[in-house]
């Protein structure tokens, strides 16, 4: 087994962990995704892996597919268990990805697809940033935690560094970053219960 296997298994393997305490403190009412987030991260993650697929990516396609699988569970739960509704913005974003899929498929050009996919990708980590920066404590550490190092392990399985292939998984650890450096050092300006009013 190659040393971009071992990278390409353990950012999947992590990845899926790392949603297990999410989706469990979803189901508690401690966790409360941002829906518009994570349905446009679930969107994305459909139209960035088929683009990553197409243009020539190996093993860095687990850590895709279990990002996939797992903003597929949580945009579902979220309908249910979190909160804030959809504005014009969200819509756009949505409308810019099915466009870009489109244009990828009727042009055959993996790059359109993945840039597309990276574009939205970060407009729509938008809205859970600016709640993590008003609460931290609505999300669980540890989760992201995990999923930080499934997003290292991730950029380790790129093996060839072709936009197509390395955008998106650099993304993602960007955002871990992000996500877990506000969660342990940024002082919460709100209290978890009073973060949905803010949002509305």
């Amino acid at each position: 087994m190659t040393e971009l296997a071992v990278f390409g298994i353990a950012s999947g393997i992590l990845n899926i962990v790392a949603f297990i305490p999410y989706i469990r403190e979803i189901l508690r009412g401690n966790t409360k995704p941002q829906r518009a987030t994570y349905w446009i991260w679930f969107t994305v993650s459909a139209v960035g892996f088929l683009g990553q697929r197409a243009g020539g990516a190996h093993w860095s396609l687990v850590w895709a597919f279990s990002s996939l699988l797992g903003t597929g569970i949580v945009a579902s739960l979220s309908v249910k268990y979190g909160y804030d509704t959809f504005h014009l913005r969200d819509g756009l974003g949505l409308t810019a990805a099915t466009i870009g899929a489109v244009l990828a498929l009727l042009l055959h050009s993996p790059l359109i697809a993945v840039l597309t996919a990276v574009l939205i990708d970060a407009v729509g980590s938008g809205p859970t940033l600016h709640k993590t920066w008003l609460a931290p404590a609505t999300e669980p550490l540890f989760a992201w935690i995990l999923s930080l190092i499934a997003a290292t392990c991730g950029v380790m399985a790129v093996g060839r560094w072709q936009p197509t292939i390395f955008l998106a998984p650099l993304l993602n650890f960007t955002i871990n970053v992000l996500m877990v450096g506000l969660i342990a050092y940024h002082k919460p300006t709100l209290i978890p219960s009073s973060v949905a009013a803010e949002e509305e």
